[in-house]
């Protein structure tokens, strides 16, 4: 076994016995303190039950006052020592609960007592003590019995004790042996370790490396132990055989040393020839750089720069190299402050910079550097280039006042944008009031009496039907005018999409009557609802489909279809055989006012609807998605927010869902 191991082992069970050892030697003290303080509680017992039976018998003597004080204040004392005194054990347990019953039980025969030696009758007074009397042996009596039987409780609480403590006594003499004679032990082991593994061993080398360094290197140390002592000898006698060897070998070298001097001179001289050569290279690529290029020491002095940097600087390289990196600029400061950095991180990128020249021109530029290292890997410096930026800050700076002037000009069209807005909203209440009056009288004549004319008719029909146009016109410039102002409340709220899609088709059906459009819906899940404002989405829905009917080919169809979205959303989408879109007008298509070349058509509009549609569908949280081909049609789809909002039975929604299941 290895002597490190032996002396871990050695270790590890003394640093497991002495604490062991001490911590049983303290804990058996502790045990013996403990029941000797258990004694002095059982011995203050008995006394205390000595001293309530000598208050008995003084209250059944002379029933003073000052004995019931007594009694009450030493009942009170004893059952506090009972409170504290600690039961380690369920013998010590059942004997406290003993002795509390019994003090439980002097607390009924003392008040009994007391009473007796009260009581007083119309007897005459010999009847009246003999009675007395008797009670009174009765009850002292008793309280002699109870506290004679707590005082034989605490006898045995104390022989117990005793010998408890008698026990553990025992025990902490035998731990205290047992740790003196296991302590012996390992330090006769320790010494026996330490003298003849250790020692013994250390003379016969000290007898070898004396020999060594006499030049006797045929030495050898012959150990048969095989630990540390063993090991240090093998190497101990490798070592002295690898030195015998090379001082063999190193004869041989020396005879060869002045060959070896001589070539390795000639390759010195040849290296430095190349070495001058790629000097000379390194130093035509660095003139050559039309950018300023130094180099700067860890300590902030130039060691090298171009002939662009005494340009620049309008110093030569004498006045620049050992000088202050920072002294050629015009704040000083950040200059020492970017090559610090680029030593802290290993390299700084567009450092901006201005170079001072000597005649007080200064020139901006943006620094790059990075450090770089000699040939046995230690730091040498900073490698820095510099690139003139003045005509780019020149160009940068004129950009940012023409920004500043396009920010101007946006706030000004912003505001008449506004004044617009306010101007078309105020335009349509103004011309709301006499058109509603127009409509009014032209209804009033077609009833009035006698009635008109055919002529006439055709007239006031031709007058209400361009007055109800107007009016539309009116009310979708208003509406546009009150979103774009933000004045738009909506009220958004879980709608049954079936009722809003049933609703949207009975208003549009006579109008595709008329035009001979035939409208096609795709049945869907009718229990889906969706989060928006019900007014609104109808006037979205029929605005689609108005358009595709107005713009379908003839005997087209229109077809609308109810799809699941993306996650959370619904899509109803209106898909029409009409004429198509080009990509041209599919980017103007929600632009207000714009007809996409339809102002000279026979199709009534004012290119308001689809900007007034995409506007309301995104104040309630969607989006619409157009998509169209020339000669086939177009798909307009209108994405909404879906409503979690179960379905309640009763309820008019869950009567339509039934209807349609």
């Amino acid at each position: 076994m290895r002597i490190r191991s032996q002396i871990n082992v050695l270790l590890v069970i003394s640093l497991l016995l002495i604490p062991a050892t001490f911590s049983m030697a303290l804990l058996s003290a502790r045990n013996v303190e403990q029941k000797q303080i258990d004694i002095k509680g059982a011995e203050d017992l008995i006394y205390s039950a000595t001293q309530l039976r000598q208050i008995a018998v003084e209250t059944a003597l002379f029933n003073e006052q000052r004995a019931q004080d007594q009694w009450t204040r030493k009942i009170v004392s004893v059952k506090r020592e009972l409170d504290r005194r600690r039961m380690a054990t369920p013998r010590d347990k059942d004997a406290i609960e003993r002795i509390q019953k019994r003090i439980a039980l002097m607390q009924v025969i003392y008040p009994r007592l007391l009473s007796t030696l009260a009581s007083t009758t119309e007897k005459t007074l010999s009847d009246q003590a003999g009675s007395r009397n008797k009670l009174d042996e009765r009850a002292v009596a008793s309280l002699m019995v109870v506290t004679q039987e707590v005082m034989d409780i605490c006898n045995d609480l104390i022989r117990s004790g005793r010998a408890d403590a008698e026990v553990a006594l025992s025990v902490m003499k035998l731990t205290i042996y047992v740790g003196f004679l296991a302590l012996g032990t390992l330090m006769a082991f320790a010494w026996y370790l330490v003298s003849h593994r250790i020692l013994l061993p250390l003379r016969a080398f000290e007898k070898g490396t004396r020999q060594v360094a006499e030049g006797d290197y045929s030495q050898r140390l012959t150990f048969t132990q095989r630990d540390e002592i063993g090991d240090l000898a093998d190497a101990f006698d490798s070592m002295t055989s690898r030195v015998e060897k090379s001082i063999d070998e190193l004869l041989i070298h020396r005879n060869n040393l002045a060959v070896l001097v001589t070539t390795r001179t000639a390759e010195l001289a040849e290296a430095k020839d190349v070495a001058e050569v790629a000097f000379k290279y390194a130093r035509s690529l660095i003139e050559a750089s039309l950018d300023p290029l130094v180099t700067i020491s860890p300590e902030g002095k130039i060691t090298d720069v171009n002939k662009a940097t005494e340009s620049v600087t309008g110093k030569d390289r004498a006045m620049l190299v050992g000088s202050d990196f920072s002294d050629n600029f015009s704040e000083p400061q950040r200059a020492r402050e970017g090559y610090q950095r680029a030593f802290a991180q290993g390299s700084v990128t567009d450092y901006p910079l201005t170079i001072q020249h000597v005649s007080g021109d200064e020139t901006d530029v943006l620094y790059n550097a990075s450090v770089y290292y000699d040939g046995k890997g230690r730091l040498a410096g900073v490698f820095a280039a510099a690139r003139d930026v003045t005509e780019r800050k020149r160009l940068f700076s004129s950009l940012q006042e023409r920004n500043l002037e396009l920010q101007r000009a946006t706030s000004v069209a912003e505001k008449a944008n506004l004044a617009k807005s306010e101007f078309l909203s105020s335009m349509s209440h103004e011309l709301r009031t006499p058109l509603n009056a127009i409509l009014g009288f032209a209804q009033l004549l077609e009833m009035a009496t006698p009635p008109p004319t055919p002529k006439q008719t055709e007239s006031l029909e031709q007058i209400v039907k361009a007055g109800w146009y107007l009016l539309e016109l009116i009310n979708e410039i208003l509406d546009l005018a009150v979103i774009e102002s933000g004045r738009l409340m909506l009220s958004l709220e879980p709608v049954l999409l079936i009722d809003v899609i049933r609703e949207c088709h009975s208003l549009i059906e006579l109008q595709a009557q008329e035009a001979d459009i035939q409208i096609s819906l795709i049945p869907f899940d009718p229990t889906w609802m969706v989060d928006v404002d019900r007014i609104r989405i109808k006037q979205v829905l029929i605005n689609l489909l108005s358009n595709a009917i107005k713009y379908n080919s003839k005997h087209g169809t229109v077809e609308v279809a109810c799809i699941a979205g993306s996650t959370g959303r619904l899509q109803i989408c209106i898909k029409d055989t009409g004429a198509g879109l080009s990509e041209e007008n599919l980017q103007q298509l929600f632009q207000p006012f714009n007809r996409l070349g339809q102002e000279h058509s026979t199709e009534e509009g004012s290119g308001i609807g689809l900007a007034l549609t995409q506007r309301l569908v995104a104040l309630m949280g969607g989006t619409v998605h157009v998509t169209s081909t020339l000669g086939v049609g177009s798909e307009f789809c209108v994405e909404v927010i879906r409503s979690d909002t179960p379905v309640q039975a009763g309820s008019e929604v869950y009567k339509a869902k039934n209807e349609v299941g």
